[in-house]
Order: C-alpha cells, then structure tokens, then sequence
C-alpha cells in the first residue's frame, strides 16, 4: 500500500516527508485521495504519475514504475494532503496512467481540503477513459475534453470540485474491509464472470425519469429481477482481466460510474459511454449471478491481483487451460505470429441474407498480452487470410458477395497499410509467402496468382478455373501448393467429392501436380519440409501427409487421422502437428511420426467453431470464429469470436 501523507504549507516550495515538517496543526483536516483501477496490470497499465499543485506550486511530481511487478506500489493506493489551516485553498491533483510510456488515462481534479475532517477522494483510472490522455504542446490532456474538463467513466467533466468530498475517511471501505496490508476481500473479476450472460447496451427511456429532474434516457441493459444479486462487467477486447471465455472489466454496484439497478428492477443502467463505446472498447454487458465466494462488486471490493493491496491473489488457471487473449471479435478467421505480436483478421457479422452488416478488419496484440492495435479495416469487405514473411504481414481482402478484393501489405514496424494488389483480384482467399514473393488463391476465378513484395512481376501459377474453388496455399522458395474445394462441399449420397491438392515448382516446367483428387473440401494446408499437410472440411473428414520431393510430388497421400468433426486449422513445429476441429470446437495435436490410426492428443475442448491455428516454440494460439450471424438489435456488437493462447 503506498500511505503518504503531505502538507501543503503557505511557503512551503516541496514536499516534504512528514506533516510535522511543515508545522501543521495537529487537528487540521486532510484530503485521502485513492488511486485505483478497474484494469489489469501491468498488461494495461505499467507505471503511473502523481501531480500535486496549489496556485501552480508543485508539491508533488512523481512517478509509480513496475506496477503489478514485484518492487512495484499496491493499489488501491492512498496519498494523504493536509494544508495549514486554509481550507479555502485550492489543490490540483492529476493521476496520469501510463503503458509503454505512452499516456493512456488522466484523472484531474482540483479541490480543497477539509479543515475539520479526513474526507476521502476517489480518483481511478478506468477502462472508459483509457485512451483519451493525449499529449499536446508537451501537456498531457483529456482528447475530446475542454480544458476545464476531465475524464469519469467517459464523459467529460469539470475539473473544479467545489466542495470537498463528503465521504469521511474509513480504510475498510477503500480496502475491502481490510487495512490495505494483503488482508480484505477483493473479487475475483475472472472467477465471478465467466459462464455469465452476455447483453446488448442500448439507450432506454429511464424507467425511473421524474420530469426534468432525471435524463429521460439511459444506456442500459435490462435483465431477469428474479435472477437475484447479479455482478456486471464490460467484455473487452485485450483489456482487463482474461479468462477462457473472454475479457471483462468489472463494473461497481450502486455507483453512477458502474451500474445502477433502476426502480423497475429490471432495467440495469450503466454509463452514457459505454453505449456510445458499443462496438468499439465495448463489446457487450456481463451479467453474472452472485456465487460462492463472489461477493457484490462495489468501490469498497477492489479486484484481485498480484497488484492489489487487498486480499489474496487467485490461483492462477492450470496450465493446460486456454485463455482469450481478444475476445468480442466479429467472426475471426485467420490467425499469424511475427516475433513479437498475434496478428489476425475478422470477416465481419452477417445478417441471414447474408449481408456484411460490420466490416472485416485486420488487429495485432502481443505476444506478451497488451494493448491491441487495429491495423487496417475492409469497410464494406471480408478480411480473409494473413501470413508474415520479410518484415510485413500481407492479408486478403474479399467481397462479401464474391467478385472484387484486393490484396494488402503492413509492415511490422510502422504499421503503414498500402495496397499490393488493389485491382483484379477476383475474390481472394488463401494467402502465402516465402520471403521474396506473395501468393493468393481467388475462390471466384480459380485462378493462382503471385506477386513480389511491392506488388510487381504478376505471375500466374495456374489459369482460372472456377469449378475448382481453389482456398488454403502455402508455398517455400521451390514449391507452391494448393488445396482446391471443388463443387462438392459435403458428401451427398452418391455423389463423389471433387476436390483436390496440387502443386506448382516455382522453377517451371513441369506445370500443375496433383497431388490427391477425390478430397471432399479440403482447406488448410501446412508444408513442412519435404512434406505436406492438409485437411478436409467435412463431416467425418480426416488430416493427410504427403511427400514433397526435390522436383517430384510423390502420389502416396494417406490419412493420418479420419472420422474428424470439419477439421479447420493446421500448425506444424519440430515435433507435433496442431489442428483444429471446427465441427466439435475440439483443438489437437499429434506427432508427426505418428502411424495412420494414432489417436490425437485433445488441447482444449468446447471452443466456439475454432479455425485457423499458429504456433511458436512456447505458445498455441488459434481462432474461434464464434457466431458469424448478427442481430438485428446492435449487430456490431454480437462479435463471440476469439483469440485463444495456450501454453504447449
């Protein structure tokens, strides 16, 4: 717990260690301002800065480093201010959040401090306001909030408090009814969340409006009176505290800054800017029935943590347990590692026409988990595949409809999005590169494509062919290979499937291998070496190997595994193969030595359609394209779809 307390005497230049120094009065009041934060750290937020001013003297500029860390300060936090008996005397107080030196969050105020009393201050850090702090002309500000404003559960407010506060200190209220010293009770934000239901915010008529007095409208969700006692917690997409099921962000009972239950009993009314945050930080409401162990959220419970001040830490998940690192995508289907960062694209929500009714987009988080980063968006479009090679990351772009798209290029430094191939591309869906050249597959047109890194020296691999429907490819520097959907998208009674996997030398000369024929909708294809891996789409469909040699593909494709639920997915590293089974939500692994017939070892289970899959030398990570139809009723935000991580 950092417990300070500081006088702000009439001459005094700094701060100094105790109120003594400075010759205030014994009973003179004092101001406990409480720093706190409904986030994860140091995910979130890694360092935090305390300014102290009266009539523009500093008494207090210093920085909080390694929050969450070992040597770093607990929170909730209290500062102690007392002043020499001038309770007139104004006092400004900035809290500025921090994460990778950058300003994510400023909670400014400017008040005065009781002369008769200890009055309490509350002045969190929230989620609502993370990435309004801004820093302009060497001044860190509150974007979109006049000067005289800062940031309170996303809205823009006055800086001035007029009066001080009336709450009157009391220590059990800040420390979950401890001293602040590891004892009290705190919530468990992942526990007491997961397995609850998931709510649209959307402004309301106020049930509880009386004339002009009360806002006649409110941002709120409304659900089940006889479900009793409920927590709540915004699902994010990165931010806050993660489990399996996704990210939350608890929200405080009875306080305007968290939830109000309205007169009705019924309607649950929440900040204005988490409706105005709808689909974007906001990806829906949580609503969760008390249980064992989960008391009522409230200022007075802060959450668990390695970094909390308050009770003890929840047990971590066990290893073998998947968490989202985002969660609230809408409809997720390709997933890429560079070094540093998980990369992948969303394909956007769809009504049952089906029409696109949010845009595909392409994001970026941490390996490390963190902030996320959305890199480009489609608009009107899908984005479809994404693969890193030679410093960027390269993705499809297709419409929705079929027809037009475009192929784009990020690099990993900069982030900059340019267009590679912005005309002809005739609904581009798989995606491959090899560190000099990209490759594409087009659904519609059948064709294979390639392209250098700047988007110039356009080959064709193979000539259109629209039957084929051609999806996943991959591609080294000798060898390009392709899995071919055909007409046949599942096994019909007396029908014979049609798909297959071919192969091109980039050396030329030999044109199109096939591979197999007779594939019913194979999709993901991996190469490894001198072999190549893939899967078919199907009801009973099954994971095959077939050898790659020099300059000859060997016909002895074989199933590795058969009777799979619509196997999606596949990874390769040094020893295993990783698929996903999109039909039973079921995430796998076998070795690749493995005989036809070997049984494969089951990752993680009841996961939400997962697709593709990415490994690197400690980490799986893979897609869960969730519901891909939305509502009517805020269809941006019915985004399920997630990014899972789970240690190998």
């Amino acid at each position: 717990m950092m417990k300070r307390t500081r006088c702000l005497a009439a001459l005094a230049a700094a701060f100094l260690p105790a109120v003594g120094a400075l010759s205030c009065s014994a009973d003179t009041g004092e101001l406990i301002v409480v720093v706190q934060t409904d986030m994860e750290l140091p995910k979130d937020i890694d360092t935090v800065r305390i300014e102290i001013t009266s009539f523009g003297i500093p008494y207090l500029q210093q920085s909080y480093e390694n929050l969450g860390g070992d040597r770093g300060i607990k929170l909730p936090a209290t500062l102690g201010i007392t002043t020499d008996n001038d309770s007139s005397r104004p006092v400004n107080i900035r809290i500025i959040a921090f994460r990778d030196q950058q300003p994510r969050v400023l909670r400014e105020a400017t008040t005065t401090i009781p002369s008769d009393r200890i009055a309490t201050f509350h002045m969190p850090f929230s989620f609502l306001c993370d990435g309004r702090a801004k820093e302009s002309d060497g001044v860190i500000v509150n974007d979109g909030c006049a000067t005289d404003e800062t940031c309170v559960a996303g809205d823009c407010v006055p800086i001035k408090v007029d009066a001080p506060p009336a709450d009157t200190y009391d220590e059990s209220t800040i420390f979950g009814g401890g001293t602040g010293q590891g004892d009290g009770t705190c919530f468990d934000v992942v526990g007491c969340i997961e397995g609850g239901s998931l709510h649209t915010p959307v402004v309301r008529a106020n049930p509880d409006a009386e004339g002009a007095a009360e806002k006649p409208e409110v941002c709120s969700i409304e659900v089940d009176p006889s479900a009793g006692d409920m927590n709540f917690a915004i699902l994010t997409e990165t931010s806050g505290m993660c489990g399996e099921s996704g990210c939350f962000v608890a929200l405080d009972g009875n306080s305007a800054a968290g939830w109000v239950r309205a007169g009705d009993q019924t309607t649950i009314v929440l900040p204005d800017a988490v409706c105005r945050m709808r689909g974007e930080k906001v990806r829906g409401v949580v609503a969760a029935p008390l249980k064992p162990g989960c008391p009522l959220k409230e200022v007075r419970t802060p959450t668990c943590g390695p970094w909390s001040s308050v009770g003890s830490e929840p047990a971590p998940s066990p290893a073998s347990k998947p968490v989202a690192h985002a969660s609230g995508q809408h409809n997720p289907s390709s997933v890429a590692l560079s070094p540093t960062d998980v990369l992948w694209t969303s394909r956007g929500l769809f009504d049952a026409t089906p029409a696109q009714q949010t845009r595909g987009t392409v994001k970026a988080a941490p390996i490390e988990p963190g902030s996320l980063r959305e890199i480009s968006s489609a608009d009107a479009m899908s984005a479809r595949d994404i693969v890193v090679s030679g410093g960027f990351a390269f993705f499809t772009i297709a419409s929705a409809s079929g027809g037009g798209g475009e192929i784009r290029r990020a690099a990993l430094d900069t982030w900059e999005v340019t267009p590679l191939v912005s005309a002809g591309a005739q609904n581009p869906e798989g995606l491959a590169a090899n560190g000099a050249r990209v490759f594409w597959t087009e659904f519609t047109s059948g064709a294979i494509n390639s392209v250098d890194f700047d988007g110039n020296s356009a080959q064709l691999i193979a000539p259109p062919n629209a039957a084929k429907h051609p999806y996943g490819i991959v591609a080294d520097n000798s060898i390009v290979c392709w899995t071919n959907e055909g007409t046949i998208h599942t096994t019909e009674m007396g029908a014979i499937p049609d798909g297959s996997v071919e192969c091109s030398f980039l050396a030329g000369g030999q044109g199109v291998l096939q591979v197999a024929g007779m594939q019913n909708t194979p999709r993901a294809v991996v190469l490894d070496g001198g072999s190549l891996y893939w899967a078919t789409f199907a009801n009973g469909g099954a994971l095959y190997r077939a050898t790659i040699g020099v300059d000859t593909v060997t016909a002895d494709a074989e199933p590795i595994v058969t009777g799979l639920s619509f196997p999606n997915g596949i990874a390769v590293d040094g020893s295993h193969i990783y698929f996903t089974t999109w039909g039973d939500g079921g995430v796998h692994r076998i070795a690749k030595g493995a005989t036809p017939g070997t049984l494969p070892e089951k990752l993680a289970s009841n996961q939400r359609k997962p697709a593709e899959i990415a490994v690197n030398e400690t980490l799986v990570f893979w897609v869960n394209e969730g519901s891909a139809v939305g509502s009517a009723e805020g269809a941006e935000l019915v985004g399920d779809g997630a990014v899972m991580r789970l240690l190998k």
